[in-house]
């Protein structure tokens, strides 16, 4: 018996793995808005129905293995001993933002960083991105029982999280010490999401 389906499988990865690499070389040396889902096929030497076969769109592309973020933001938090639901959720939105600006000392995640400032469609497609670690959040809240309007607190963490992230983003880009943002948003923002979560929290019976 072969083991066709599993190669297959294996092909189409390293397929995908290729067009990915090559795309995102092609957006930081060129930028996004001049780079052509026809570049990306040329470069991969693959057919543009390929590129596609593996994305929806040039933004997908863009983003592509690069939102381990989004991810942790729209997760349910795993509590550490002693630590109830709550604070294992404000620890883990901050160590993803913590972790997201520690990203940008790499040369090509600032680049990515700075693209997605400056190019609108880039930026749209990140709120999206958002709008659905949101909607997975809520569904958390809700299941926990941590919060009496799990969607309005979702909306308010993230926002917290996302304008926090976004703020020291753009510090970074304009040349601020990334140590520096990285310390402030350590210490600041778990005081914000806590004081979310206690405006939000039930009220007893």
């Amino acid at each position: 018996m072969t083991d066709e389906p599993g190669r297959r499988e294996r092909k189409r990865a390293r397929t995908r793995s290729t067009v990915v690499t090559v795309a995102q070389e092609l957006f930081r040396d060129r930028g996004f808005e001049h780079t052509t889902i026809e570049d990306v096929a040329r470069a991969a030497d693959v057919a543009v129905q390929t590129v596609f076969n593996h994305v929806s769109s040039k933004e997908e592309l863009f983003f592509a293995d690069r939102v381990p973020w989004a991810v942790m933001i729209g997760s349910a938090p795993c509590p550490a001993p002693g630590e109830d639901w709550a604070e294992a959720l404000v620890r883990q939105l901050t160590e993803a933002s913590v972790g997201y600006l520690g990203g940008l000392a790499d040369p090509a995640y600032l680049d990515m960083a700075a693209q997605v400032e400056s190019v609108p469609a880039l930026n749209r497609y990140e709120r999206a991105v958002h709008t659905r670690a949101e909607e997975s959040l809520a569904g958390h809240l809700a299941t926990a029982g941590v919060s009496s309007h799990p969607r309005l607190t979702a909306a308010l963490l993230l926002a917290t999280t996302r304008v926090h992230a976004h703020e020291h983003r753009q510090r970074v880009i304009a040349g601020t010490p990334l140590a520096e943002s990285l310390e402030q948003v350590g210490r600041m923002l778990p005081g914000y999401l806590s004081q979310v979560l206690s405006m939000t929290s039930p009220v007893p019976a």
